[in-house]
């Protein structure tokens, strides 16, 4: 079995930090990997590892805020429905390909679909009206 080396105080500080800021944005408006994986590469990880690790995060704060969602009534059930076929599917390829890809394939992909997404978020953000 192999053994596991436990991050050090800051590691875990850093760690605990950007997972805590990222459920808190993943909830308001999604992205939220783009503060913890910067943050796990950071320490170390390999992307394929530090994507794998993130997903956990990304799991169990997606279950929270669809069960905070929907026990405040903002959740419709018909269309999360809907997209979570070809979510499941989509995770299933992407993660299919991840563990396959070498280190220097993969890394530059997951980066440059990180600042996909911030471009895209930014951009989105800026094109709509102000409240």
């Amino acid at each position: 079995m192999p053994t596991v080396e436990l991050p050090s105080i800051l590691e875990f500080i850093a760690i605990a930090a950007a997972g805590m800021a990222a459920g808190f944005v993943n909830t308001l408006a999604g992205a939220g990997s783009l503060l913890t994986i910067p943050v796990l590469l950071q320490l170390g990880l390999a992307g394929d590892v530090a994507n794998a690790t993130n997903r956990v995060g990304v799991f169990l704060a997606a279950v929270a805020g669809a069960t905070a969602f929907d026990a405040g009534g903002k959740l419709d059930r018909r269309t999360a429905a809907t997209l979570a076929v070809p979510a499941l599917f989509g995770a299933v390829f992407g993660a299919l390909l991840a563990v396959h890809l070498p280190e220097r394939v993969f890394r530059p992909i997951m980066l440059g679909m990180l600042a996909l997404v911030s471009v895209t978020l930014s951009a989105t953000a800026a094109a709509q009206p102000a409240p």
